[in-house]
């Protein structure tokens, strides 16, 4: 009980104290900057005393190592410039603060130092006009409030130096008209209006955002887009249209020549042509219930992704317009056959993603050869054949897992000396002949877990000099088969023995006998080694360390065994048999002794008989 009252008092005491700290700023693959700091003040609330509170770290650190100030977890209804003061802070993060307005003049204070503002996730509905009208800005965040208007003069003051302005995860509906119409935005290259209720826009809205380079407007409700609305954004590279209910763009005009991405997946897409023919480097119509009647022109591509549609088959002329295209993703559809001539239009094709459709083995001999990357996961491949893939001379990576793969032919490989990984896991392989792996002389990561191969020889690998990773979870290889095979791999690095039920021993051998790494698969909450699940094993030999006299020891104990059960049988047969004449030695003497009994008898009646002559 007394500890539940001291954590209450804790809590109240932070709450009401506050506690602010500086910490070394950290970049985006974690790494300290030891002369980059930051003050981070949590359960602080923001009012008169808060800057003489903080102006001990300013004064120690000098603001200029200082990069921003955040405060957060605390409870300010309303921003004031009594609460603000004088910060010298040029980047100001004001989070999770329950925060519902901004009175006027609330950065008058500190407009001539702060450049970069966030006020996300706070409980602010609107945006007024005057609430940063004293500020400079280059990065304003207002993402994750409760903001359903915003007048078209909000961010007018900071519109000369505005770089990145980010509304996303707001409930807007709509956006003002003019509220991008003045030339003060000359300057803006990031807008990020996403995860809003927005419906349409006006079509002339983004007309003085010259500047533009990447726009996100995915997940809202939009269902139609003027052609003309991107008609100025000339440097415009990355464009969101994700998840919105678009259906058709007819004669969309792009004032850029070149762009980068355009990801308009998840829409009911089934129509895209552009006014002018545009380089675009990828296109996402990934999830729009597109068929093979799709119509889309007047664009230079070279990554395009077509998975999660309805796509059943296509026609010749499919992809007859898009000679560049280097990259085609067609996974997750419905596609039972590849048409002969559907590829032979592009020559650049490099990389090329069927997975999870129907497609069968034959259709291998429709794929062109060119390519570097082929990925057939979870069709309904039953064998790889001697020609199956031959030609295929450029090809490095190969993913033929979750398939129902029983054999592949010898010589099936050969032609590809590129190859550097190959996927064969969850097929249906018991046997693996030697030479099976003839050509793949390059090869560095070989998976064949989740495969029925008990009966594997060491000799199949003997020429993957090069292999640097090998899996064989759920594969029932066996010890004394796996010894033989990394006997063949001295350059293997990591190999995968999940769900194969070996004892820990065995695998604590591998490691330190071959010097190999196992594949961790994350199994820590039962006993394992280094992530891999394994068993104990009873050990009759002790401090026995060879697996092979411990083998032995195990052959010893099966014969005991035998003998032991023989013992066991002669004893009970002679017990049974001692039984035997014990109930016949019993059985004898009850008979003896009524036939004694009997002769008593009569000769008592004999004595009787003879009494009564005497005495007559």
């Amino acid at each position: 009980m007394f500890l539940i009252y001291l954590n209450i008092l804790v809590l109240i005491t932070k709450h009401t104290l506050g506690v602010c700290t500086v910490d070394n700023v950290r970049d985006s693959q974690g790494e300290i900057s030891i002369n980059q700091k930051y003050i981070y003040c949590r359960f602080e609330n923001i009012s008169s005393n808060f800057y003489p509170k903080i102006k001990s770290f300013f004064d120690y650190y000098n603001s200029d190592r200082l990069e921003w100030l955040e405060i957060s977890n605390t409870d300010n209804r309303i921003l004031s410039s009594v609460a603000l003061g004088r910060l010298p802070v040029h980047d100001l993060r004001i989070h999770d603060a329950n925060i519902h307005e901004i009175q006027p003049n609330a950065f008058s204070e500190v407009k001539n130092q702060i450049t970069r503002l966030s006020l996300k996730n706070n409980k602010l509905s609107t945006v007024e006009d005057y609430y940063f009208e004293d500020l400079s800005l280059t990065d304003l965040d207002l993402s994750f409030n409760n903001i359903t208007s915003i007048h078209e003069d909000s961010f007018l003051n900071s519109a000369r130096n505005l770089e990145t302005l980010i509304l996303k995860n707001n409930f807007l509906s709509e956006l003002p008209p003019r509220l991008f119409q003045h030339n003060h935005y000359w300057r803006l290259t990031h807008l990020d209006i996403s995860f809003n209720k927005l419906v349409t826009f006006h079509d002339q809205i983004f007309f003085s955002l010259q500047s533009l380079v990447e726009l996100r407007m995915n997940n809202n409700d939009l269902k139609y887009l003027d052609e003309n609305i991107f008609s100025t954004n000339r440097k415009l590279n990355y464009l969101y249209i994700n998840d919105n209910k678009l259906h058709s763009f007819d004669n969309l005009n792009l004032a850029t020549s070149i762009i980068r991405l355009i990801n308009a997946s998840h829409n009911a897409i089934h129509f895209l042509n552009f006014s002018n023919n545009v380089d675009i480097e990828t296109l996402d119509l990934s999830s729009n219930g597109i068929n093979k009647n799709f119509s889309l022109a007047n664009a230079t591509i070279s990554h395009l992704l077509l998975d999660n549609n309805n796509l059943e088959s296509t026609h010749d002329t499919f992809f007859t317009y898009f000679p560049s295209l280097s990259d085609v993703s067609l996974a997750n559809n419905k596609l039972k056959q590849l048409n002969p001539n559907l590829f032979n239009n592009i020559k650049r094709l490099t990389k090329l993603n069927l997975a999870k459709n129907y497609l069968r083995s034959n259709d291998l001999s429709n794929v062109p050869k060119l390519l570097n990357d082929l990925r057939l996961s979870s069709n309904n491949l039953t064998e790889i054949t001697f020609q199956s893939l031959h030609g295929f001379k450029h090809l490095q990576v190969l993913h033929l897992d979750h398939n129902q793969i029983r054999k592949i032919a010898l010589g099936s490989f050969k032609d590809l000396n590129q190859l550097t990984e190959l996927y064969l896991s969850s097929n249906k392989f018991t046997v693996l002949d030697m030479g099976v792996f003839v050509g793949l002389n390059s090869l560095k990561y070989l998976d064949l877990s989740y495969n029925d191969l008990h009966q594997i020889s060491g000799n199949i690998f003997y020429n993957l000099r090069a292999l640097k990773v090998v899996n064989f979870s759920k594969t029932k290889v066996k010890y004394s088969n796996l010894e033989e095979i990394l006997i063949h791999l001295p350059n293997v690095e990591q190999v995968g023995l999940a769900d194969n039920d070996w004892a820990c021993s065995r695998i604590v051998n591998i490691i330190h006998k071959f010097g190999k790494k196992v594949i961790d698969v994350g199994d820590y909450n039962i006993t394992n080694v280094e992530g891999v699940a394994c068993h104990y094993e009873e050990i009759v030999a002790k401090n026995s360390v060879s697996l092979n006299r411990s083998e032995t020891t195990i052959n010893i104990d099966r014969v005991v065994s035998k003998f032991d059960t023989i013992v066991v049988l002669l004893i009970f047969l002679n017990v049974m048999f001692g039984f035997i004449l014990l109930l016949t030695g019993i059985y004898l003497s009850f008979k003896f002794i009524s036939f004694i009994s009997k002769s008593n008898t009569r000769n008592n009646y004999s004595i009787t008989n003879y009494d009564q002559e005497l005495e007559l």
